[in-house]
């Protein structure tokens, strides 16, 4: 059996060459109008320590046009992350609503649009109904099934067809749940707890309703949610063999955005050809 210190540097070798490849897949997938991202912590050790320390795995994905998804490696949650991933993206963001996203739309001279994921809107409202179901929670996710029932439907419809549909039949719901939360701020205590759920919404309205702008949007950000969640566990495997100098290079987030992107392609494999053959030369190669 092989050493594992051994496959390690095997692996960062690789990760060496592969940055040309994933060079280029961040490229592409930061030409779409419309990216996903998302963050996860994970534990590195400190070697000699036997102290971790909190660290994080972003996710970056295109859209259709650019289905690709990379990944970045950060000792912090700080808003540098996100700063530099998006330094030179156009378009709009689909995220959760962490404040290293926030940051972004003022500082980008409106170059960057953000967009809210529902998802996590309905977890607050989820968190607060499994504790104790109440007519107003209860209410709630009703408007939030609604809502995702008609996702779920137009799922394989066309991007106009979507965006018409919403038109039809999400703004009017959501316009609905708007005026319902308005309504219930004006009579909760002032320390209820489903200010919180509804103030995490009411506070940034427009990201919440950007989705109603085009069909492209999605309504949440679960894909990168999932790559970042699924890619995590064994990233976290890995960096615990390195110390920090070695893991901010960055070589097994390559790896993993190698698999990742294997998992994208599939059966496109001419797709992917041909577009490393026609891109592939404008990145310096590695060595």
């Amino acid at each position: 059996m092989l050493d594992r210190s051994t496959v390690c540097r095997w692996m960062m070798r690789l990760a060496g060459e592969l940055t040309p490849l994933t060079d280029l897949m961040r490229s592409l997938a930061l030409q779409s109008p419309v990216v996903q991202a998302d963050e996860t912590p994970i534990k590195m050790l400190a070697p000699g320590t036997g102290h971790t320390s909190t660290t994080y795995l972003w996710a970056i994905l295109g859209d259709k046009q650019h289905p690709y998804t990379t990944f970045s490696f950060t000792e912090s949650r700080a808003r540098a992350g996100p700063a530099e991933f998006f330094a030179d993206f156009v378009g709009t963001l689909v995220s959760d609503a962490y404040i290293g996203y926030e940051f972004l739309h003022p500082h980008s001279q409106g170059r960057i649009l953000l967009a809210g994921c529902h998802a996590h809107a309905r977890r607050k409202f989820e968190e607060l109904h499994s504790l104790g179901p109440t007519e107003r929670t209860a209410t709630a996710m009703g408007y939030f099934q609604r809502l995702f029932d008609i996702e779920d439907e137009l799922r394989d419809v066309s991007d106009k067809l979507r965006h018409q549909q919403r038109q039809l039949r999400s703004r009017p719901l959501l316009m609905d749940f708007k005026r319902w939360m308005d309504e219930q701020l004006e009579t909760l205590r002032p320390k209820h707890d489903l200010r919180g759920a509804i103030h995490y919404m009411t506070s940034r309205w427009e990201c919440f309703e950007r989705f109603l702008t085009s069909g492209a949007i999605p309504f949440d950000n679960n894909a990168s949610a999932q790559a970042v969640k699924t890619s995590a566990p064994q990233w976290g495997r890995k960096v615990r063999l390195f110390d920090r100098k070695q893991t901010v290079k960055g070589w097994d987030f390559r790896s993993i955005a190698g698999v990742s992107l294997a998992r994208s392609v599939g059966s496109r494999r001419n797709f992917m050809s041909d577009t490393a053959k026609r891109e592939l030369p404008r990145f310096q190669l590695s060595g």
